[in-house]
C-alpha cells in the first residue's frame, strides 16, 4: 500500500512538473507585444509556516483574503466566511457553531471537546467553538490552511486552520463606516491609527451590529423573533519599537453579545421539511437567547538581534469568557415547557517561545515550546422545567407535585485543559530551486472534570415516579500524548512555477462523556495527509493558476448524538478522503478580475463498521460502512468577477460572486431526513469611490434568490423530533466608508 501511494504520488508531481514547464515555455515564447495589459496581481504574503513568506511559495494548501476583501463581502464572522471559500463548511450543534475544513470537523462541543479546526486570532487558540460568533473586523487578512497543521501550528488542526490576523498599528490611518440593511439592520465600524511618539504607535478599532431576526416565531414561541443580532466590540493596541532588533505589541479586546440565537424548524421524527413561509415559523423549538461575553489580552515581543539571522519571538494572552445560552421546547412525552440551559465560564491562558531563521536560506528552523491551559466552571446546565401544561394528559400531576421551575436534568462542573507542546521544524535547499523539509512536534493532552449531574426523574421523564432527586458523580480524567510529523520536498520549476509535496499527521485527543449510568470514554483521533501540489503565476502574473490533491486516513473518527438526555461522543472506526482543490485567479482587460475555486471531495468509512442509534432503551445498530464524512460536500464552488468602471471623477465598481454546494450529510448514517440539499448562494453589489479615495458608498444583496439553504438536520431522541436550521435569508443594504490618511 505504501508502495503504490507513493509511486502515486511522485507520478503526479512528474506530471504537474511537465506541465508547468509547458506552460512557463508558452509564456516564454511570447512577445511582449502579445501582453496588452500590464497590470499584475499583488503579491500576497502569508504566516503559514510561522514567518513570512509568498503565498506562491508556501507548500501548503490555502485561501488568504484581505481585510479590505472580506469587509467589501460583508463577511463578519467564520459563518459568513463559509459563503466565500469552497473548503470551508459551517454548522451548529444545539446552537453551537463549529467549522468543518475538507470534510473534517469535531461535532463535540461540550465542555470537554476540542476543535478539529481550531481558530488562532493573531496566535491565541481557544477550546470554545462558540468563540467563533466574535465578530471579524478591522482585519488585515484571514489564512485558510488546509489540511494537518500541527507540526507548526498548534493542537488539534487536523481538518486546518483558520488563521486570523487583525490590522495592526503602524497603518498611520483610519476610517468609520456606517450601514443600515433590511431587517432594521445598522451596523459602525471604525479603525484608526494613532502615532503617539517616533517609536509608540496605537491603534483603535470597534464595531457594532444591530439587526431584528429573520424568522417571526409563532405558537408556543409567541413574539419571539429569532435570529436577531445585537453585538459590539472595542479593540485597542499598541506597539513599541525602540530599535530595529525588538518591538513589542499588546492588544485588548471586549466583546458583547445578547441574540436570540438561532430557530429551529420542527418536524415529526424521520421527517424532512422546510416552512413554506421562510419568514413566520410555528416555533416550537426557539433558542431564547444567546449570550456571549468576552476579554481578552495579548501580547507579543520579538528580538532579531541574533546569530543567523534569527528572531526569537515570545507570544502569550490571556482570555475570560462568560457564555449563556438557552432554548426552549416541548417534549411530546412530558407536560412541561422546558429550557435547555448552557452556563459555562472559560478562562485560557496561551504561552509561545519560538525562535526562527528565514526560510529562503539554505538551512532554516524553527523550534519552540507552546503552552495551552483552560480552566472551566460549568454551572447550572440542564434541562429546566419552566411551567407544567395542565392540558397534557399528565399534567395536573405536574402541577400537583409542583414540578415547574425544577431541574430535571442539572450539570456543576470544575474542567481543566492542559496541553503543552515542542515542536522542530527543518528546511535544506540541497540546489537553488529545491527545498526539503521536515519537522515534528511531541504534545501532551490532560483534561479533567470534577463534580457531578442532578437527576430528577419526576421532573425529567414522568411526574408520577416517586425516586427522590439523585446526585450523579462525573469525574473523570484522560492523559494522552502523541507525536505529529511532516516530510516534504519543494521545487521551483521556474520563477512563476511552483510544485510541492508532503506528508502530515495530525492528532486530536480523545475525552470522556457523562450519562446516568456514568461516565465512558472516546479515543483520540488521529489523520495520515498525502498531497500535491502545484502554484503558477502566469501571462506576467496577471494570472494565478493553483491545483492540489491530497489523500488523508483516518482512525477512530469521533461522531455524536442526542441520546439519554445527554450529547455523547463516540468512536465509529477508520474513514479514508480522497480530493483535489483549484484556484483560478485572472485580470481581465484593464479593468476586470475574475476569481474561481473548486474542491472536490470522496469520504467513505472502512467496512465492517456499525454504530448504535438512538436510546438505550431502544437501540438499533446500523451499519455505516461506505457512508460518507458529514459536512462534507462531493463538489463545492465558489466564484466571482468584479469590473471597474472609470466614471467621472472615480470608479464605479460591480461585483457578483456565488457559492454552489452539493448535498451534505450531518450524521455518519447518511439518513434522507438529516441531509442538507444542494443550493447556490449569489450575492452582488455596486460601489463608487471618488479619486481622492476619501469615501466610498456601496449597495450590496446577498442571497439574492432567498434560498432557503440548511445549515443543520439532526434526529433529537431525547424529543423524538426532528431539528432543522437554514442559512439567513436574502439580506441587502447600503454602507458609507470615510478613509483617513
Amino acid at each position: 500500500m505504501k508502495s503504490r501511494i507513493s509511486l502515486s504520488v511522485a507520478s503526479s508531481l512528474i506530471c504537474i512538473g511537465h506541465y508547468n514547464v509547458a506552460i512557463a515555455q508558452e509564456v516564454d515564447t511570447q512577445s511582449t507585444e502579445d501582453v496588452i495589459n500590464t497590470r499584475e496581481l499583488e503579491v500576497i504574503t502569508v504566516s503559514a509556516e510561522r514567518v513570512t513568506s509568498d503565498a506562491q511559495k508556501t507548500a501548503t494548501a490555502l485561501s488568504v483574503y484581505n481585510g479590505s476583501e472580506l469587509a467589501s463581502k460583508g463577511v463578519t464572522s467564520a459563518e459568513s466566511l463559509a459563503t466565500v471559500d469552497p473548503s470551508v463548511n459551517f454548522t451548529k450543534n444545539n446552537g453551537v457553531p463549529y467549522i468543518a475544513i475538507r470534510g473534517i470537523a469535531s461535532t463535540d462541543t461540550t465542555e470537554i471537546g476540542d476543535p478539529s479546526v481550531p481558530v488562532s486570532r493573531d496566535g491565541f487558540f481557544t477550546n470554545r467553538p462558540y468563540a467563533l460568533q466574535l465578530g471579524m473586523y478591522d482585519l488585515d487578512r484571514i489564512e485558510v490552511l488546509k489540511g494537518p497543521q500541527g507540526t507548526l501550528n498548534g493542537r488539534n488542526s487536523t481538518g486546518g486552520l483558520l488563521n486570523v490576523f487583525v490590522k495592526r498599528p503602524g497603518f498611520e490611518d483610519g476610517y468609520i463606516s456606517a450601514e443600515i440593511g433590511n431587517y432594521s439592520a445598522k451596523n459602525a465600524e471604525f479603525g484608526i491609527d494613532w502615532r503617539l511618539t517616533d517609536t509608540i504607535q496605537t491603534r483603535f478599532s470597534g464595531t457594532y451590529r444591530k439587526r431584528d431576526g429573520y424568522r417571526e416565531l409563532t405558537g408556543l414561541a409567541e413574539g419571539i423573533n429569532a435570529e436577531d443580532e445585537n453585538r459590539h466590540s472595542l479593540r485597542g493596541q499598541v506597539l513599541f519599537t525602540p530599535s530595529e532588533d525588538f518591538n513589542a505589541w499588546a492588544m485588548f479586546q471586549h466583546d458583547s453579545i445578547d441574540e436570540t440565537g438561532s430557530a429551529y424548524w420542527t418536524t415529526d421524527f424521520t421527517v424532512k421539511s422546510e416552512p413554506e413561509d421562510a419568514d413566520t415559523w410555528d416555533g416550537k423549538s426557539p433558542l431564547l437567547y444567546n449570550k456571549l461575553k468576552n476579554d481578552k489580552a495579548q501580547w507579543e515581543f520579538n528580538y532579531s538581534g541574533l546569530p543567523l539571522d534569527g528572531v526569537l519571538t515570545y507570544s502569550g494572552g490571556y482570555e475570560e469568557l462568560e457564555y449563556n445560552n438557552a432554548f426552549e421546547a416541548f417534549n411530546p412525552g412530558y407536560p412541561s415547557t422546558r429550557s435547555f440551559l448552557q452556563n459555562q465560564y472559560p478562562e485560557t491562558w496561551n504561552h509561545e517561545l519560538r525562535f526562527a531563521t528565514p526560510i529562503d536560506k539554505e538551512w532554516s528552523a524553527q523550534f519552540g515550546v507552546f503552552l495551552f491551559d483552560e480552566k472551566m466552571s460549568l454551572r447550572d446546565s440542564g434541562i429546566f422545567n419552566i411551567e407544567c401544561i395542565a392540558s397534557h394528559p399528565l399534567g395536573q400531576a405536574c402541577i400537583d407535585r409542583e414540578l415547574d421551575n425544577q431541574y430535571g436534568l442539572r450539570f456543576n462542573y470544575q474542567v481543566e485543559t492542559n496541553s503543552d507542546a515542542v515542536f522542530a521544524h527543518f528546511g535544506y535547499r540541497p540546489a537553488e530551486n529545491v527545498r526539503l523539509t521536515a519537522g515534528a512536534r511531541k504534545t501532551w493532552d490532560e483534561k479533567s472534570r470534577t463534580g457531578g449531574n442532578y437527576s430528577y426523574l419526576a421532573a425529567l421523564a414522568n411526574p408520577f415516579i416517586p425516586a427522590p432527586a439523585s446526585e450523579n458523580d462525573a469525574t473523570g480524567s484522560m492523559k494522552d500524548s502523541q507525536i505529529t510529523y511532516h516530510v516534504g520536498v519543494e521545487y521551483d520549476l521556474t520563477d512563476d512555477n511552483f510544485v510541492y509535496g508532503k506528508f502530515d499527521t495530525g492528532y486530536k485527543a480523545g475525552g470522556f462523556n457523562s450519562n446516568a449510568a456514568g461516565v465512558t470514554s472516546y479515543e483520540r483521533e488521529e489523520v495520515k495527509t498525502f498531497e500535491i501540489g502545484s502554484k503558477n503565476s502566469l501571462l506576467n502574473n496577471m494570472v494565478r493558476l493553483n491545483f492540489s490533491a491530497f489523500m488523508s486516513t483516518f482512525s477512530n473518527y469521533q461522531a455524536n448524538q442526542i441520546v439519554d438526555d445527554f450529547l455523547v461522543v463516540f468512536n465509529t472506526g477508520s474513514a479514508d478522503i480522497f480530493g483535489a482543490e483549484s484556484e483560478l485567479v485572472a485580470l481581465v482587460g484593464d479593468n476586470g478580475k475574475l476569481q474561481l475555486s473548486a474542491a472536490y471531495l470522496n469520504t467513505e468509512f472502512d467496512d465492517g463498521i456499525s454504530v448504535i442509534e438512538g436510546t438505550s432503551q431502544n437501540p438499533n445498530l446500523r451499519e455505516i460502512s461506505g457512508n460518507s464524512l458529514p459536512n462534507a460536500p462531493s463538489f463545492s464552488m465558489t466564484g466571482g468577477y468584479s469590473h471597474d468602471f472609470n466614471v467621472k471623477e472615480g470608479i464605479l465598481r460591480a461585483s457578483i460572486d456565488f457559492k454552489y454546494s452539493s448535498k451534505v450529510y450531518y450524521t455518519v448514517f447518511n439518513d434522507s431526513d438529516t441531509t442538507g440539499d444542494a443550493y447556490t448562494q449569489t450575492n452582488a453589489s455596486l460601489s463608487y469611490q471618488p479619486e481622492s479615495m476619501e469615501w466610498e458608498a456601496s449597495l450590496w444583496i446577498k442571497n439574492i434568490t432567498d434560498e432557503m439553504i440548511f445549515a443543520r438536520a439532526v434526529r433529537n431522541y431525547n424529543s423524538n423530533v426532528n431539528n432543522f436550521e437554514f442559512a439567513p435569508p436574502r439580506t441587502f443594504g447600503v454602507k458609507v466608508k470615510w478613509n483617513f490618511f
